[in-house]
């Protein structure tokens, strides 16, 4: 009965109620002592493998069946289990290759070095062009001379064109008078002691020296006084390089994958890897050509389980079985072994992740109580979790 109903009740309803309940476990209890002397009086069943706890003798275990593989009648496997089961395969495999890891870190190293120079070139070359063609800027005392000549075309005073403006009355009438903007001749203020070696630099760097610090050492055995920070700062300023090379520049390092994040490589699809994972596993498939054949066994599995198609099941055992790689060949048999639930597995939407669920939750609470409560506890609180869900 429900707690509201139970609150409802009379005290002379609720005794009833409790005697009820004390004849029942008394007639349970009167049923329960009267089939064991039942069975006493039977006596005990013969001893086998599924009733005894010794280990079953020669003539028991001539009775189980002989091909294991047909023992499981369980649920799928998971999808999940599937792909980590391959996952470790191919892992296993990469750990047995280290040098093959090593070998396609170095290429992939050249490559992205290469493609950091067609980068830096391309680059340079939309520099350069974009300097040839850009048009010099106008400056702030340009624009105010245009403003100005337009406002006094318009027919306005010198005076309300100063207030729109916002430059003195006696500039307004001094630009009145001028076709075009003043030129200011302004003397080179800095005191930068590279001014004088700048056309060796700009010569050395249409050579293709781009390298600041080789340049400093030419140019200190022609005389020069001054430090690395006044170069750089006069060859920015004064040429309008970029991209200056620095000797201190850090050198990348090598893209180098574990096995078990090269595993993941080879099995994921192209869409779901960076840039650096997709080019570090084509120099894995390129150099092995074990990698390439685990490489395409991998995708076509893949493909398998998410299209879910199980008549592609037998194929794919037999080309893995037919392979040179021995991890798939151990692969292929385990799922030989457990044949039904893996194609169960690739037919049927449902698995035993349910189960795998609970498991975890009761971990959780186990680990989360450990040392700080009993199994009693333990008991009250999955039992109780489970009737409120």
């Amino acid at each position: 009965m429900a707690r509201e109903e139970l609150e409802e009740l009379s005290k002379a309803e609720l005794i009833e109620l409790i005697l009820g309940q004390v004849e029942q476990l008394a007639q349970l209890q009167a049923d329960y002592e009267a089939l064991k002397l039942k069975f006493e009086k039977k006596g005990k069943p013969p001893p086998s493998s599924k009733n005894s706890s010794q280990p079953p003798s020669r003539d028991q275990k001539g009775n189980q069946p002989k091909d294991r593989r047909q023992r499981r009648h369980g649920p799928p496997l998971g999808h999940v289990h599937l792909l980590q089961n391959l996952l470790e395969a191919v892992e296993r495999l990469l750990k047995r290759r280290p040098k093959v890891l090593r070998q396609a870190a170095a290429a992939c190293s050249v490559v992205r070095e290469q493609a950091q120079v067609a980068q830096e070139s391309e680059s340079n070359a939309i520099k350069s062009e974009h300097q040839e063609s850009k048009q010099p800027e106008k400056t702030y005392r340009e624009i105010r001379f245009e403003e100005v000549k337009v406002l006094l075309a318009e027919g306005f005073s010198q005076r309300e064109i100063a207030r729109r403006v916002g430059v003195d009355r006696r500039t307004v009438a001094k630009y009145f008078h001028l076709e075009a903007p003043p030129i200011v001749s302004r003397q080179n203020s800095s005191g930068s002691k590279a001014l004088p070696y700048l056309d060796y630099v700009q010569k050395r760097w249409d050579e293709g020296c781009h390298n600041l610090t080789e340049l400093l050492s030419e140019l200190q055995a022609q005389g020069f006084p001054g430090s690395y920070a006044s170069l750089h700062r006069a060859v920015h300023g004064r040429l309008g390089v970029g991209n200056l090379q620095r000797s201190n520049a850090p050198t990348p390092k090598p893209i180098v994958l574990s096995p078990r994040q090269a595993a993941w490589a080879i099995i994921r699809p192209e869409s779901r890897l960076r840039e650096q994972q997709n080019t570090f596993r084509s120099a894995l498939c390129e150099i092995s050509p074990e990698v390439s054949e685990v490489y395409e066994l991998s995708q076509s599995f893949r493909k398998m389980i998410e299209e879910r198609a199980p008549e592609k099941l037998d194929n794919w055992l037999e080309e893995a079985e037919k392979s040179q790689v021995e991890e798939f060949q151990r692969f292929a048999a385990s799922l030989r072994t457990d044949y039904d639930a893996v194609k169960a597995a690739l037919i049927y939407s449902w698995s035993n992740g349910q189960v795998e669920g609970q498991v975890n939750r009761l971990k959780l609470i186990k680990r989360q109580m450990y040392g700080r409560a009993g199994f009693s506890l333990l008991r009250k609180r999955v039992l109780g979790q489970s009737m409120l869900l």
